[in-house]
């Protein structure tokens, strides 16, 4: 078993929205009664579309006797009554700070939303959300928006609000920085480190020992002194390599694995289990973290297949002749009913929803393709497996045949000098037989 594996945890996704909430100016006695619903689009742990509301009323504010006239008159009213405080600095205008704040405490009051996300402010009109489970399969913010419909002429406007969903700029797990301030989850994956691995140097001994295996195939690092030739080719196609070896480079003295020979290995090993293998550094400490943008010595094996959405069910097959992680391929269907694919409720009887639906068509389209996707990458690599499962299978029955030859030639040798012994035993008794009567007959 190659040693120097570890394990990097699962990270929480988080999200930043990049188009700031404004403060609302000039507000004047005919904005009382508008509304204001800002929605939020996102799938749900369990791998469904979900949309949460968070509606306002613009009122006068409780126990207040004007609207608009001094600073704590204004208030946004929430569906069940709650007030919020809007002109906190200025009579005419509601804070960027207190929309926020209104927003916030709303989102973390459902207990549907609040399952899936932490909301946060993260200041000057921003929202920060964070999943809350750890690994690909947690929640993730697809679309917000808000509407505003005035109560003079019931004309509503809509605004988007764009989600900052990039990739990390510094390339390490759970780590945030630049523009970006944001980071993918991830599920846990195993590193290895392949300078553990001992390297070939060609003798027919010493081959098993320096074979590693990963997914079920087998690989070996080779020594830049040995001749690559059709009985060492020989060699490893017995043992179930083939081609899955990396000869070190001429310029490498020390016969140790360095950074060049792991990224031809990490090629390999890709092109062989089908996994995503990254290479990188790993941090070991409480935590383990893991960077992308330094390479080293060590790889990360993670599943090269699309995440699937749905957590629950699944059958998980082992491939390898160990039960690790990356010994293991699961295979997942999500809920492709129309409730799982969001479309259960479209509505296309009102233009201005209409976009949303086929928004959401476009969505569910979109999920039923990554899952065959997803099935024909997996269908692909048991066929790979199998493939390489019937080649070892070819190679035991040759050598038990020969095996079998071998014994049978053995055992004729054996059978033909016991059948001459016999037969000289027969004709040495039959003269001894002969004997008496010989001299019977001398005596008569």
């Amino acid at each position: 078993m190659l040693g120097g594996i570890n394990t990097v945890d699962a990270t929480k996704g988080t999200f930043t929205t990049k188009t700031a909430i404004a403060n609302i100016t000039g507000v004047a006695a005919t904005d009382k009664g508008d509304k204001y619903v800002y929605s939020f689009e996102y799938t749900d742990n369990d791998g469904n579309h979900q949309k949460k509301d968070i509606e306002f009323e613009l009122v006068q504010a409780d126990g207040k006797d004007a609207f608009g006239q001094a600073t704590g008159d204004m208030a946004f009213k929430a569906s069940d009554g709650t007030e919020y405080i809007v002109n906190k600095t200025s009579a005419a205008q509601i804070d960027q700070a207190q929309i926020m704040d209104a927003i916030v405490t709303e989102l973390n009051k459902d207990k549907d939303f609040s399952a899936n996300f932490k909301a946060g402010n993260a200041g000057t009109g921003l929202f920060d959300f964070a999943a809350v489970q750890a690994g690909a399969n947690g929640a993730s913010l697809d679309k917000i928006n808000y509407t505003v419909t005035k109560a003079a002429d019931g004309k509503e406007s809509k605004t988007a609000i764009d989600i900052d969903i990039g990739k990390l700029t510094s390339g390490v797990v759970g780590a945030t920085g630049g523009t970006a301030d944001v980071s993918t989850a991830v599920d846990s994956f195993k590193t290895i480190d392949l300078a553990n691995a001992q390297v070939w140097d060609g003798s027919a001994d010493s081959l098993e020992k320096s074979i590693f295996e990963i997914n079920g195939q087998k690989f070996v690092f080779l020594n830049s002194g040995a001749t690559i030739d059709d009985n060492l080719k020989s060699q490893l196609s017995d043992a179930g390599v083939g081609n899955n070896f990396v000869q070190l480079a001429a310029a490498n003295t020390t016969g140790t694995v360095d950074v060049t020979a792991t990224t031809a290995m990490a090629e390999k090993i890709g092109a062989a289990t089908g996994l995503k293998v990254e290479e990188g550094t790993l941090t070991v400490g409480a935590t383990n973290t893991w960077d992308s943008t330094t390479s080293s010595t060590v790889i990360a094996l993670k599943d090269n297949i699309a995440t699937p959405e749905k957590t629950g069910g699944g059958l998980t097959l082992q491939i390898g002749d160990t039960n690790d992680d990356f010994n293991k391929v699961t295979v997942y269907v999500d809920d492709m009913s129309s409730k799982g694919l969001g479309i259960r409720d479209l509505d296309v009887t009102e233009q201005g929803i209409s976009g949303e639906s086929i928004d959401r068509v476009k969505s569910a389209i979109e999920k039923v393709s990554v899952n065959r996707g997803r099935l024909g990458a997996l269908q692909n690599r048991l066929e790979h497996t199998l493939n390489n499962l019937a080649t070892t299978t070819e190679n035991m029955t040759t050598a038990e045949s020969r095996i079998r030859d071998t014994d049978m030639a053995q055992e004729m040798m054996a059978f033909t000098k016991n059948n001459v012994l016999v037969q000289a035993a027969q004709s040495m008794l039959a003269q001894a037989n002969q004997q008496p009567q010989q001299v019977l007959q001398l005596l008569r």
